[in-house]
């Protein structure tokens, strides 16, 4: 969970591409059309400093919580998702100020999305799982808060209040998982709300939802796979590296005597068990935490989390095909060939019976057949074009992009 990296260098030259290999299908429309949420189509950003909230830090403190905005300069658009953006640290260090998080929210407002570097309390009075428990929770209620401010003040921030995701590095990570599956009657019982206060109230602005529309995970987990039930459905896209040393890939117990963290891995299936939209992107480089200033890893990081916040965005707009495409390592890869193609499509990769649906460019359906080793799809009676197709077995989703000629 300690961040000293920084991850502040972003690729933008292989964005697109490395979108579309992470099968976030876009279909053009208008909010997201003319590189809006995908390049970098604005060149100043304007920030503005607010204070989102209040609470009393471990020895009882009133501290005020306050949060960096960043809109793009001259944007008329009045109606953006809004991304907040959590620092980590292990819960014992960090800010809005690092340097990942100020690059990671100009980036975002320079592709006309509104950002915000949230502050959260930090601190753990001792070195168990239920003081562990309890410095999560604090993090949680103040991001919540956050979350209620920003639906609060939509007006006047011109974003679209339903619309709002959270992207954490780390310990920021975590706590943007917990925000979105720990719910109020699930809380560990050595959180005392009488003293803690609840999840829609606690730092302030009560009366507005916590509702989160989506999760980047950089290096995150949680504290209990468990809380993944469905219902909430917050669609998750994690990058994580195999061998990390600090959040574990899979599971493994903290330096806090009682707690495990289920890092990504572990998230990503219990995710797809209840068939909750979410990706995993993995890295394999040894003893990685997060990557360092100079790693080529800090592009990937960056540019995965771009383009699964892009597709993301574009489904919730309604502009892209509502599936999930699982890429955690061990999955197939299914690959058409011909691509592009003016007849029989072969889908390599494909050992089995499967359903495919083909949609086009407005989202519509255009074919649904049955596909396989020996039973390739047929495009034959499709205009030319862009096509997307969604692969189904089981519960299991794969995605990608198909050009009829």
């Amino acid at each position: 969970m300690k961040t000293h990296q920084r991850i502040h260098t972003f690729i933008l030259a292989s964005f697109l591409s490395l979108g579309l290999c992470l099968g976030w299908s876009v279909a053009g429309a208008q909010s997201c059309n003319g590189g809006r949420y995908q390049d970098s189509t604005f060149a100043l950003v304007d920030t503005m400093t607010v204070v989102y909230g209040a609470n009393n830090i471990i020895n009882g403190t009133l501290i005020d919580l306050k949060a960096i905005i960043y809109r793009p300069n001259g944007d008329t658009a009045t109606q953006r998702p809004i991304v907040l953006v959590l620092f980590g640290g292990s819960f014992v260090s960090g800010s809005r100020f690092e340097s990942y998080v100020t690059q990671t929210c100009t980036e975002l407002a320079k592709r006309g999305y509104v950002a915000a570097a949230i502050d959260y309390r930090i601190g753990v009075a001792g070195f168990s799982a239920n003081e562990l428990y309890k410095t999560v929770f604090r993090a949680q209620q103040d991001a919540l808060s956050a979350v209620r401010y920003m639906r609060r003040n939509a007006t006047t921030l011109g974003i679209r209040p339903d619309l709002v995701y959270l992207w954490g590095f780390s310990a920021g990570a975590i706590c943007s998982l917990q925000c979105a599956y720990l719910q109020q009657n699930e809380l560990p019982s050595a959180i005392d709300t009488t003293l803690m206060g609840n999840l829609s109230s606690g730092s302030g602005n009560p009366g507005y939802s916590n509702m989160i529309r989506g999760i980047i995970s950089n290096a995150g987990g949680l504290g209990d796979t468990n809380w993944i039930k469905g219902p909430e459905a917050v669609q998750v896209a994690s990058i994580h590296n195999l061998t990390d040393p600090t959040v574990p890939y899979n599971s493994a117990p903290l330096p806090f005597p009682g707690y495990i963290l289920y890092g990504s891995n572990s998230v990503h299936k219990r995710l797809t068990r209840f068939g909750i939209p979410n990706s995993l992107h993995t890295t394999n480089v040894q003893s990685m935490h997060l990557p360092q200033a100079g790693s080529p890893y800090i592009d990937t990081f960056a540019v995965r989390s771009l383009a699964a916040l892009y597709g993301m965005v574009c489904r919730d707009f309604g502009t892209i095909v509502p599936t999930s495409l699982p890429d955690a390592s061990g999955q197939i890869v299914v690959r058409p060939y011909p691509n592009p193609a003016s007849g029989q499509v072969q889908l390599a990769g494909l050992d089995q019976l499967a359903r495919c649906q083909v949609y086009d460019a407005r989202a519509q359906l255009v074919l649904d057949q049955p596909t396989g080793p020996d039973q390739p799809l047929d495009l034959g009676r499709l205009r030319a074009g862009i096509y997307h197709y969604q692969l189904r077995i089981g519960n299991k989703f794969w995605q990608g992009q198909l050009v009829k000629q």
